[in-house]
């Protein structure tokens, strides 16, 4: 079973590590008429890969109390600090450090509201394969979630 650890908050550096759903312009009109999508279905996905790739490099620099310190505060009240630095070490360092890093894939699911662990809402989970200064290859996932403000977040990250 995978470890989740937490990462429930919007994680700011020197550059953004949070997304605004892009309005584009409407297509021309074809002959018979397509639903329009919304701002939120237009992610920019090359943008989304940017920042979990920049929340990946800034746990890999030991930098996860920099995430922590971004987190909202609902999210602060799930894991503390001290405890998120910790799990994030305690997953990390026996491996070394991260020699290799490519992508696997990316997956949008959408929660409906009743669940008590996930609040609901889009999510996209990001998908890479590492292999580590030990030899080691593992799964890493970094998650994010459209907030109510039209903003994709960080949520999440773990390893399997």
């Amino acid at each position: 079973m995978k470890k989740l650890i937490p990462i429930l908050g919007c994680v700011a550096f020197a550059l953004p590590m949070t997304i605004q759903a892009a309005a584009q312009a409407p297509a021309p009109r074809q002959a018979q008429a397509q639903p329009q999508s919304t701002p939120q279905q237009r992610l920019d996905l090359n943008a989304l890969m940017n920042v979990a790739i920049r929340a990946l490099q800034a746990i890999d620099q030991n930098r996860a109390g920099e995430i922590w310190d971004s987190f909202s505060a609902q999210a602060k009240s799930k894991v503390t600090k001290k405890d998120f630095v910790a799990q994030v070490n305690q997953a990390r360092s026996p491996l070394g450090a991260v020699t290799e890093r490519d992508w696997a894939m990316l997956e949008r699911q959408i929660f409906p509201a009743g669940n008590a662990q996930i609040p609901p809402g889009q999510y996209i989970t990001v998908r890479f394969a590492a292999r580590f200064q030990t030899g080691a290859i593992k799964g890493e996932q970094v998650s994010f979630r459209l907030d109510e403000d039209g903003v994709w977040r960080v949520t999440g990250y773990s390893m399997h």
